[in-house]
């Protein structure tokens, strides 16, 4: 019996013969290999696209982690090599946790930097520019034996109603040796001062400020070991000091305790520490001119500013050679403050945009008005009318 059309075996009988045709041309090598290379390069397996994709992933994965890696890298090295200036920062703030915080940080970079001599090429840098950082001086016995912050000062003798000379008469050959400093608010006032003084032929002045400094850090900059150190050395014969305004901050007396401003406490200890600077300074043959501090922009600074004027005033009346000069009314328009003042004729910036600091023309103003107060002990020194 024939096989009809829909028999099984008949509807198979295509694939059947595929089959064979394809055993029959796998029976010879070289058309197996080139029937599988054709097969291979057709095939696109599921898992090749994973692996380029894990590749790539891998690849930015440790890009990143390299770039991350030498970000830190610089900016340990960044902060070993100015440890030194940012632990010098930390002093500078005022007594409390954010204190506390930066010097437990720094500190140890800074020991670390010094141990590497990482601190070598930001000191030899500075000493290039002529920014070396403000210079600490270690703690001295003072003249009047007294080394504490004690308020143990005895009351100095009145001044003496008659004048007599404070000041001997210099000559061009003979000139008087002046000194004027203090703080950031000595930085344009010193040099003018200096200045102005040596163009009378009469003066060798030397000036000197210190950054950030003051009476109440002295753990940052010994103020009273510095004058100490300037009144040894080069022996001045006239002192002009402008200093405080980095001062209206917490205060450690010699016990730990900390005062805040405007206290009570506060106050005894300040002017302890004032009496300290007037009482090493004051001295036969020698004139010290005690610059007050200006009026200031803001009410609540000017008020602090205010409170350690009075200090200075009433310190500078005890002692026969302090005398204090106040500079509140001159840089200032009727007890208000203002920024431009007349000068020469003309209205002129007299203080920076900080409202605290003096411009060049405000430090001229006062440099002149201070040379004026000290050619009264030294009328030599005064202007010649013709």
């Amino acid at each position: 019996m024939g096989a009809t059309p829909t028999d099984p075996r008949t509807f198979h009988q295509p694939r059947r013969r595929l089959d064979e045709v394809t055993a029959v041309a796998m029976r010879t090598p070289t058309r197996r290999r080139a029937l599988r290379q054709r097969q291979a390069d057709r095939t696109v397996t599921a898992a090749q696209v994973p692996v380029r994709s894990t590749v790539a992933s891998s690849f930015w994965r440790s890009a990143s982690l390299r770039l991350v890696a030498t970000c830190i890298f610089t900016l340990l090295c960044a902060a070993l090599l100015n440890a030194n200036a940012l632990l010098k920062d930390a002093e500078r703030k005022p007594f409390g946790p954010e204190r506390d915080f930066w010097m437990a940080t720094w500190t140890p970079l800074a020991n670390a930097s010094s141990v590497l001599y990482l601190d070598r090429p930001r000191a030899w840098l500075d000493q290039l520019t002529g920014h070396a950082p403000p210079r600490g001086i270690e703690p001295r016995t003072w003249v009047a034996g007294i080394s504490s912050y004690a308020n143990e000062w005895p009351a100095p003798p009145a001044k003496a109603d008659e004048p007599e000379p404070l000041l001997r008469a210099p000559s061009v050959d003979d000139p008087l040796r002046l000194w004027a400093g203090g703080d950031s608010m000595s930085s344009a006032f010193g040099p003018a001062l200096a200045r102005m003084a040596s163009e009378t032929g009469l003066v060798a002045a030397a000036y000197d400020a210190e950054l950030s400094s003051g009476l109440t850090r002295p753990d940052f900059f010994d103020w009273p070991a510095h004058f100490a150190e300037i009144a040894t050395a080069s022996q001045p014969e006239v002192f002009v000091i402008l200093l405080g305004a980095n001062d209206a901050q917490a205060i450690r007396a010699a016990d730990g305790t900390v005062y805040q401003p405007e206290t009570a406490g506060w106050i005894a200890e300040y002017r302890n520490r004032v009496q300290r600077v007037m009482t090493t300074l004051d001295a036969p043959g020698r004139v010290v001119i005690w610059v007050g501090l200006p009026i200031m922009e803001t009410e609540g600074f000017s008020r602090r500013m205010a409170v350690q004027n009075e200090i200075y005033r009433e310190e500078a009346a005890r002692r026969k050679h302090v005398e204090y000069f106040d500079a509140w009314d001159l840089l200032g328009e009727d007890g208000r403050y203002s920024a431009f003042l007349d000068v020469e004729g003309t209205q002129q910036a007299v203080r920076t945009t900080d409202g605290v600091h003096l411009t060049k023309a405000g430090a001229e103003l006062l440099a002149r008005a201070v040379l004026q107060r000290i050619a009264v002990d030294a009328p030599a020194l005064a202007p010649r009318s013709d």
